[in-house]
């Protein structure tokens, strides 16, 4: 186990160097220059002239990435173009409501996710089936900037129930958690629709196996069939698919942090891009790739916890 994770963690190295590379070279290729966009258009061109050379914009492509890449091993990520301030100062105090939305996000996505298709599969081509089923097919359709729109419409405006936006603070009071609800909820709907339909596919699979119906021969009760049996081998293709879509998550939540003004990376990310920030881009995406890498190699060491016949050797 122990190998495998410093095998894993060494993976790290190569990937962010392809994607900051990446990510430069878009940078660079990118219409407009920054420093137009940061002095406005009634600068003089000499004083315009004067930010690129301090900024490097006049030096070539690769002597600006190698000089980036030099400071960013040291762990300096430069300073923001715009505000004037350090880059991972700037991340450290967006990451906290970054990580506390997606993780919520993640809990509903899998927290209802697996129930919903177990009962599915168990009851399956009953109403209960359909309605499910019917269920997520609506919500995968549905524009997920739409749902956050309609949840707000309804849950703040008419009902009175939620904020509409902003942050009450940490998740762990209770003004944090009611900000938290409707922004987690339009994150991780789609998750449930896409992951509900993948383990009732696996629990149908997995309920005409030979091993179930052992079990059930042995005299063991339907409950501890269908959950200690047969759901916990559908929780490994569920939890697979959930690990490649934590890239879809993190960039779901740019739309969501701009539509619910939550004050995450995402919008972070939008505001930078918009006005060619590119320092605060480049480590926003560097930020996002850690995130990506890590949480995947947690998903992968679930394996062996959810079944103790894979080993990692």
């Amino acid at each position: 186990m122990t190998k495998y994770i410093v095998r894993r963690l060494l993976m790290v190295i190569p990937i962010l160097l392809g994607v900051t590379f990446i990510v430069s070279s878009l940078i660079y290729l990118t219409p407009g220059d920054p420093a137009s966009v940061i002095l406005g258009p009634n600068a003089r061109e000499e004083v315009v002239q004067q930010l690129r050379e301090k900024l490097d914009l006049d030096k070539p492509f690769l002597v600006r990435y190698l000089k980036w890449l030099w400071n960013a091993l040291r762990a300096d990520l430069g300073r923001s173009w715009q505000r004037n301030e350090k880059v991972s100062n700037m991340l450290a105090d967006r990451a906290p409501a970054s990580i506390e939305l997606a993780l919520f996000a993640a809990i509903i996505g899998l927290g209802l996710s697996i129930p919903i298709g177990a009962i599915a599969a168990v009851y399956r081509n009953s109403i209960i089936d359909h309605v499910f089923m019917l269920f997520a097919l609506f919500w995968i359709s549905m524009p997920s900037f739409w749902l956050a729109i309609v949840a707000i419409l309804i849950l703040s405006l008419q009902l009175h129930l939620l904020p509409i936006s902003g942050r009450g603070g940490p998740f762990w009071t209770l003004n944090g958690l009611r900000h938290l609800i409707l922004p987690a909820f339009a994150m991780g709907i789609r998750q449930v629709a896409v992951l509900s339909r993948l383990t009732r596919t696996k629990m149908l699979e997995i309920l005409g196996e030979d091993f179930i119906g052992t079990a059930r021969s042995k005299g063991l009760s339907e409950r501890t069939v269908i959950f200690r049996h047969a759901l916990r081998n559908a929780m490994i293709p569920t939890i697979t698919v959930f690990g490649l879509q934590i890239p879809g998550l993190f960039g779901l939540s740019v739309v969501i942090e701009t539509v619910f003004s939550w004050p995450g990376i995402g919008r972070l990310l939008v505001d930078a891009v918009l006005k060619r920030d590119f320092p605060l881009v480049q480590g926003i995406v560097v930020l996002y790739t850690v995130m990506v890498i890590l949480i995947n190699l947690l998903v992968d060491l679930l394996y062996v916890y959810i079944d103790p016949r894979i080993k990692y050797e």
